[in-house]
């Protein structure tokens, strides 16, 4: 699938927004098509006409444009590596990855897994033991039943989060190889700015490329934090829920 972002700012900091924005947004509202999906680089001094029209656009039911933040795209960008005058062309190729046009930055990159939130929630809750898959998944966090408070809980969580990070970090090395060796993009790389220069392909450039920057996703992010709220409500705060109790239970 293929994103569009529309809005932003230019180099100057000045509003993006432009005709063109327009007729993408009210021709998403005509044909009513869910591809190409659409993004919006929302900052504070946006054409609030044109965010009205996404409104309208939102209110037709069709589940787009979303809004990313133009205020934390560009620190994010610089923060891989990017250079400033180059940072404030941010776009949005799918989803909510991130990239600049033409830069070799996600092109010959793979994203190897994703990190659940919520199951590093649940083993910090069993020692790192998955009860859904009876074996020690995660790092040793101690028994839940001898928690104190919230915060052990939540230190607990944090090691099974660094061990699942560690753990994705070192699968990631190698589906990287792996398709830097057996996946070539001849095709592509012609369009990225460097290859040609440097007589890479897309694949082989990656891996040295200063802002390619692979992705590790995550899931269950809400979930953990409503979880970790009841926990400290119910538990540590009212104990009107022994942790005893509530581990039976789940």
């Amino acid at each position: 699938f293929q994103t569009l972002t529309l809005g932003g700012m230019l180099e100057d900091g000045s509003d993006a927004t432009n005709e063109t924005s327009y007729l993408v947004v009210e021709a998403s509202m005509n044909v009513h098509t869910i591809q190409p999906t659409l993004v919006v680089r929302y900052h504070r001094n946006i054409d609030p006409d044109f965010i009205d029209l996404c409104i309208d656009c939102i209110h037709t039911g069709i589940g787009f444009p979303a809004f990313l933040n133009d205020l934390a795209g560009l620190p994010m960008m610089e923060s891989r590596g990017v250079p400033k005058e180059e940072s404030w062309n941010w776009a949005c190729p799918s989803c909510v990855s991130t990239t600049i046009p033409n830069k070799n930055m996600r092109q010959g990159s793979a994203t190897s897994g994703f990190i659940s939130l919520g199951k590093c929630l649940h083993l910090a809750l069993n020692d790192g033991y998955d009860s859904f898959l009876g074996k020690q998944l995660g790092a040793h966090t101690g028994d839940p039943k001898e928690f104190k408070s919230i915060e052990d809980v939540k230190e607990a969580y944090l090691k099974q989060v660094d061990y699942a990070v560690n753990k994705v970090t070192l699968i990631q090395h190698v589906s990287e190889d792996v398709r830097r060796r057996y996946i070539k993009r001849p095709f592509i790389s012609p369009y990225l700015d460097g290859c040609i220069e440097k007589g890479l392909l897309t694949n082989d450039f990656a891996a040295f490329e200063t802002y390619n920057c692979p992705e590790i996703q995550i899931a269950g992010a809400i979930n953990a934090a409503d979880s970790l709220m009841v926990l400290k409500k119910l538990v540590f705060e009212e104990k009107s829920v022994a942790i005893d109790e509530l581990l039976d239970a789940m």
